[in-house]
């Protein structure tokens, strides 16, 4: 006879349980980091993380962006496969036998009363130890929660009805994901950050740019944003950013790391199928609005930038990117990244939304920068950063601790580039900087006056007129008059 352990029902329907978790927190963007995943597992399972952490790590990304596919009972039949399935069904044999042979000799008639306390006792622990599902009308709450899909208004049913909503036709739109899957899709822009580190800016070529634009015009518009985003959104810029932090006796600035090249391409997956669209669309849309690059290409970039970095530092910074830029992902620069990332960011701006109304504060995010304001006197900063560390980390990002902020009212308080402290206002410093500026244009020889560098400080005399009107007109008649000579 065979020594292993008989699997019980009870741990055969757990399975199933834990297999429709994971198909469900990956269809609704939930599936982002596996300890992130793990916690939210633990809420709902008892002695099943070793297998959800499995499960997570064996399936790969191309085979993840197919997961609607494969079905619970698919995903439940691999699982039981696993080392760690079978660790779990012996932990459930030995926890079940040891909790029967309890209740045996319970029900004797033992009259001996520390014992019985000892076993009652040992009979808890032996319970708390046997894997199943912790709250079964929870985990069944937490289902209808995440499946509820968001309506989508086009009827996109196929990849001939995709073809049609982007104007193109079926083989032009096979051809276009042919070429975007290739690393040679972007163009990499090297941008010097303040700190001294990098961005990379990758520029998608010029039909595929088309393309991106189109999936942004009519389909990812039909998104519902949460009224916290302020970023690439219509009706939202800066200005509304800024205005809900105004006078307030603190500013509290955080930023998120890497906030576009950490959604990897299984999130953008996801996130197309939270807006109603069938998988094998979602899968044609996400190789079309994600990239991924290759260490050569990294490298080659760098050495091409006129900046002369070191051999250490390229090395150093390519290594480093193994897991952003080299992974499929969202990429800085392509026309449909910043409305997939603030969709992507929804359950976020909710989460932080909530903490911050019950520690009574205004909250709204520009794309990765989050801000926060309050006219408490005393609010402990350090536990509240903490808190919003936890729920940004359990979204799949991580913050920037190098750029968090607290600006008193005694300082001055600034909200992406404008002074909030008693009115909007631009900062001494960058009207100082577009005053010279005009005036270098100004007194410059005719032949030096450039028609990019006029529209250039037109748009910046704009943006001043939005806060102090009378100095913007100075500085445009200045400019109207030099363009005369």
């Amino acid at each position: 006879m065979s020594d292993e352990p008989t699997i019980h029902p009870d741990i055969d329907a757990l399975v199933e349980q834990v297999a429709a978790f994971l198909l469900t927190e990956h269809a609704s963007g939930r599936s982002l980091t596996t300890q992130a995943l793990v916690v939210r597992g633990e809420k709902h399972f008892a002695g099943c993380s070793a297998l959800i952490v499995a499960a997570r790590k064996e399936i790969s990304l191309g085979e993840e962006l197919r997961w609607s596919d494969i079905g619970v009972a698919v995903l439940a039949e691999r699982m039981r496969k696993m080392p760690q399935f079978a660790a779990l069904v012996l932990t459930h044999a030995v926890a079940r036998d040891g909790e029967m042979e309890l209740k045996a000799w319970l029900a004797s008639e033992s009259s001996d009363a520390e014992a019985r306390e000892a076993a009652r006792a040992e009979l808890a622990m032996h319970a708390a130890e046997l894997p199943r599902l912790k709250d079964a009308h929870a985990f069944a709450r937490h289902q209808r929660a995440f499946t509820v899909k968001q309506p989508f208004s086009p009827n996109i049913e196929s990849a001939a009805d995709l073809a049609r909503t982007l104007e193109i036709s079926i083989e032009e739109l096979d051809a276009a994901v042919r070429r975007a899957q290739p690393r040679r899709a972007y163009h990499l822009l090297i941008m010097q950050k303040s700190n001294g580190g990098i961005r990379v800016i990758e520029q998608p070529t010029d039909a595929l740019r088309v393309l991106q634009r189109r999936v942004l015009r009519h389909i990812l518009n039909a998104a519902a944003l949460h009224p916290a985003a302020h970023g690439f959104v219509r009706r939202r810029s800066a200005l509304t950013h800024a205005a809900l932090h105004t006078g307030k006796r603190c500013v509290l600035r955080l930023d998120i790391a890497d906030f576009f090249t950490s959604i990897t391409a299984g999130r953008v997956h996801s996130a197309f199928l939270r807006l109603g669209l069938p998988p094998r669309v979602a899968t044609i849309l996400t190789a079309l609005t994600t990239s991924a690059q290759e260490a050569s290409i990294l490298r080659a970039a760098l050495r091409r930038d006129p900046t002369d970095y070191s051999r250490t530092f390229v090395s150093d910074w390519v290594r480093d990117s193994q897991e952003t830029l080299c992974v499929p992902h969202l990429p800085q620069g392509a026309p449909s990244s910043p409305m997939l990332a603030n969709w992507i960011a929804h359950r976020l701006d909710q989460r932080l939304t909530g903490l911050a109304v019950a520690w009574r504060m205004n909250f709204s995010r520009y794309a990765d920068d989050l801000i926060f304001s309050t006219d408490e006197p005393n609010f402990n900063r350090v536990r509240f950063i903490g808190r919003v560390r936890d729920i940004v980390a359990s979204e799949g990002w991580n913050l920037n601790e190098r750029k968090t902020l607290v600006m008193p009212q005694s300082d001055r308080q600034r909200v992406t580039g404008i002074v909030v402290n008693q009115s909007l206002n631009l900062c001494r410093k960058d009207f100082d900087a577009l005053k010279a500026a005009v005036h270098r244009y100004a007194t410059a020889p005719t032949p030096l006056h450039d028609a990019a560098i006029r529209a250039q400080l037109l748009g910046r005399i704009a943006w001043l007129a939005r806060f102090r009107p009378e100095r913007a007109a100075k500085l445009s008649t200045k400019l109207f008059a030099a363009g005369l000579k």
